[in-house]
């Protein structure tokens, strides 16, 4: 079961995410963090991600987007997940370590009602473990 978030938490090309996560179980395309505009305009921070696998950021707008770490995340142990977003650059970062740059990335936020949760988007399964310290 997820948390909903308060709407228009970000409004603009430029935030940062972060945020302590315990997975139980990793699904594939279960989120973390999920913002969405609406349903074809949206940003999901994924552990078990579309591209085979990996603990990335994954996003859809104007065209899909994806911001693979390299490597998935292990079940039972705290990770620290972030990403920053500055103006079409995104930042991946596992740990405090940077595992993903690239240039780009659409501006999902141009509104102030997007839609925010943890651990829950429109498609699919609930995220299975712990959070902590969400920071945005």
């Amino acid at each position: 079961t997820g948390v909903r978030l308060p709407n228009g938490l970000i409004s603009s090309n430029t935030y940062s995410v972060s945020l302590w996560i315990k997975a139980e179980k990793l699904t594939q395309f279960t989120t973390t963090f999920f913002g969405a505009r609406n349903d074809t305009n949206w940003v999901s921070l994924v552990p078990n991600g579309p591209s085979g696998g990996d603990t990335m950021v994954w996003s859809n707008g104007p065209r899909w987007y994806d911001a693979p770490t390299g490597m998935t995340i292990k079940t039972g142990e705290w990770t620290h997940l972030a990403y920053t977003v500055d103006n079409g650059t995104i930042i991946v970062y596992v740990n405090g370590e940077e595992k993903f740059t690239g240039n780009d990335f659409s501006n999902i936020f141009t509104t102030t009602n997007a839609n925010f949760s943890l651990g829950v988007n429109y498609w699919d399964t609930p995220f299975q473990g712990l959070m902590d310290e969400l920071r945005i």
